[in-house]
């Protein structure tokens, strides 16, 4: 929903400031300094130094940098462009907004929303988005260039929050691409008043056989409500999480005669080998400071980047605030109420929560090991808790919090042309040759025209191409990769705290324990990349990629190969079928490549002619395959259901 939001602030932006009084239109600006929200009207805008953009700097400011009567925008090496709600560059008039004549950037550009509208276009520079970055034109190039929408960066607009209002009452937003599955809170690991599951025995936690010690576990039986798959609404059911690879993390604090005990269980799925997980206790958790410290689990998805061949990372990160808290509620979503999650919890994917991993101190690492007595011995009060605080959530990160057959799916409101992290170029005339193209939602492309497309590269879990070369071989090779490093799949986490006295000390020690268990082993460091859209117009196309094809795929032209290092794969949900409406006017049809269809595969027989050249020296797999052709020819496989 905050992706929905953002999109309709974005249409209604107007511009940052106020056009000053009766000023005169400028014919030419050149900026040659650091300056902070100017306000320009101009004619033509040269940037040589920096122009920051902040909203921060007045209550007022609450839409995009913009100047006034522009025609032409040049922001030079080494030019900054520097916002945080980011820049609007078009002709702004009193009346309206129109196309700019010309916009060139040699340098960079960095804001959340990057919106640049122009006849010409010409970036060979650095644009950087948080939220969108959305280029029209209708001669446009970015070769050579890199283009980034990362709602995983530093900046918070898209990662979400947790709030706590003066009454106590939390409220929450999840970040982008993340979805809540199931949720429970309450006392004794129930919700439902009056309903009580049977104490806690604390001895029988300290068993390595499915108890709480790890790396077998399992965790206590919880009521938890759970989004239904079949229906709009949720249902209660209880789970339990369980496995035998926890890697614990303890931390143990004193102060006085109270000892806080924080253990934090983890299972990873050891097939992912790019997914990197750590733990850290935060050093101010819930701000109760008597209470012992946040854990914060953090998990990495580890990736090579497209344009410097670097190692980078994409994370999420987990706070647990259960220790801190004399009550297990749940929090609210906003803006409806169609999920929930228990207060005690916080989700995030912007990097700024590394400072809890890094040098500065405020991320404390583990400094005690689980003992077969740890959670018990003689000496304690109570060997059997009764009201032990519980909170219970599943999260969905990645493709897997939207699309068919996740909870919750709404066909319209789940596309991703409506998820944050969106790079989209629409032009008449488009040149992409060794461009770098990056973002966490979708990459759209559309232009009836691509000059060129050699050496571009896109890093996207989502790609929609609608694009044309009418003149020469329209030849598509190795633009996306099969998968990118981002994490994907689901995060089942179950925490609970009590207390106990042990009686044999003088004077005698209050514990408080807090246990959270976190099963990420349904969570992947790859999500599979989906062309959502891929239609393509030429004389003669060449494939030599990878399609996973999403809801839709036409290519449009007489001569169409697929080489051996490609592939098509359409899904069980959306385009499920080849027909002559996929490949309306091939003539010549080649694959050496692999071929993978659901349902039917109908290539010239469902039409009144058929194909002239059919070779396939490939893999061909599908239910049902039909071909009709005039010149047939198999060296490879048809593979059917039969």
């Amino acid at each position: 929903m905050i992706g929905k939001l953002l999109v309709w602030l974005v249409s209604s932006w107007l511009v940052f400031t106020a056009r000053p009084a009766q000023a005169a239109t400028a014919q030419v600006i050149t900026n040659f300094a650091n300056v902070l929200n100017p306000v320009y009207d101009t004619v033509s805008l040269v940037n040589f130094n920096t122009i920051n953009a902040s909203n921060t700097q007045s209550s007022a400011n609450t839409a995009l940098f913009s100047t006034f009567n522009t025609l032409n925008y040049t922001n030079a090496l080494p030019g900054l462009f520097s916002g945080d709600l980011g820049f609007q560059f078009d002709l702004a008039t009193n009346n309206a907004r129109l196309w700019a004549n010309n916009i060139v950037n040699q340098g960079t550009i960095v804001g959340d929303t990057l919106l640049l509208s122009a006849t010409n276009l010409n970036n060979s520079g650095n644009l950087q988005a948080g939220n969108l970055l959305q280029m029209q034109g209708s001669t446009v190039s970015v070769s050579r260039s890199r283009l980034s929408a990362l709602t995983s960066s530093t900046n918070f607009i898209n990662d979400g929050f947790r709030f706590v209002n003066t009454n106590g009452q939390v409220t929450y937003q999840n970040p982008n691409m993340v979805g809540d599955v199931y949720w429970g809170a309450g006392t004794s690991d129930v919700m439902t008043a009056g309903l009580r599951l049977g104490g806690l025995f604390l001895p029988s936690l300290n068993s390595s056989n499915f108890g709480l010690m790890g790396p077998r576990i399992s965790s206590p039986t919880h009521e938890v409500q759970e989004l239904s798959q079949f229906f709009l609404g949720t249902t209660t059911t209880f789970r339990s999480l369980s496995g035998t690879n926890y890697q614990p993390y303890v931390r143990q604090t004193q102060q006085g005669t109270n000892v806080n005990i924080q253990v934090v269980l983890v299972q990873t799925n050891s097939a992912s080998t790019n997914l990197l997980t750590d733990v850290r206790f935060g050093a101010f958790g819930g701000f109760n400071f008597s209470a012992g410290d946040a854990p914060v689990v953090r998990f990495s998805a580890v990736g090579a980047d497209i344009t410097t061949g670097a190692i980078y990372t994409n994370s999420v990160y987990l706070f647990d605030y259960t220790a801190s808290q004399t009550n297990s509620i749940l929090s609210q979503y906003q803006p409806d109420t169609s999920s929930s999650r228990p207060a005690d919890y916080d989700f995030h994917r912007s990097s700024y929560w590394d400072i809890y991993f890094d040098s500065s101190g405020i991320g404390s690492t583990t400094n005690a090991t689980l003992t077969t007595n740890f959670y018990y011995r003689a000496g304690f009060s109570l060997d059997t808790v009764t009201n032990n605080l519980y909170a219970a959530w599943r999260v969905a990160v990645g493709n897997a919090s939207f699309g068919p057959g996740s909870p919750g799916y709404n066909v319209a409101l789940d596309d991703p042309t409506n998820l944050l992290g969106r790079v989209e170029i629409t032009a008449n005339d488009l040149d992409l040759s060794f461009a770098r193209i990056q973002a966490d939602g979708i990459v759209s492309i559309r232009a009836p025209n691509l000059t060129s497309s050699v050496g571009t590269k896109i890093d996207a879990p989502f790609i929609q191409l609608a694009i044309a070369n009418t003149n020469s071989t329209l030849t598509l090779t190795n633009f996306a990769g099969a998968s990118v490093a981002r994490p994907n799949g689901t995060i089942s986490v179950y925490s609970t705290t009590w207390t106990n006295v042990f009686t044999n000390a003088s004077p005698q020690l209050n514990y408080r324990y807090s246990v959270l268990v976190v099963d990420a082993s349904q969570l992947s460091g790859v999500t599979p990349v989906t062309l959502q859209q891929f239609n393509v117009r030429g004389t003669n196309v060449v494939i030599n990629n990878d399609l996973n094809i999403g809801r839709e795929i036409q290519i449009d032209s007489p001569a169409v190969t697929f080489t051996a290092l490609s592939s098509l794969n359409l899904p069980l949900i959306g385009a499920t079928n080849i027909a002559s409406t996929n490949f309306p006017n091939v003539n010549y049809f080649t694959n050496l490549g692999v071929i993978t269809v659901p349902y039917d595969c109908t290539l010239g027989s469902d039409r009144a002619t058929p194909i002239a050249t059919f070779f396939n020296a490939g893999k061909l797999v599908a239910n049902n395959i039909s071909i009709r052709a005039t010149d047939y020819q198999n060296t490879g496989t048809n593979q059917t259901a039969g």
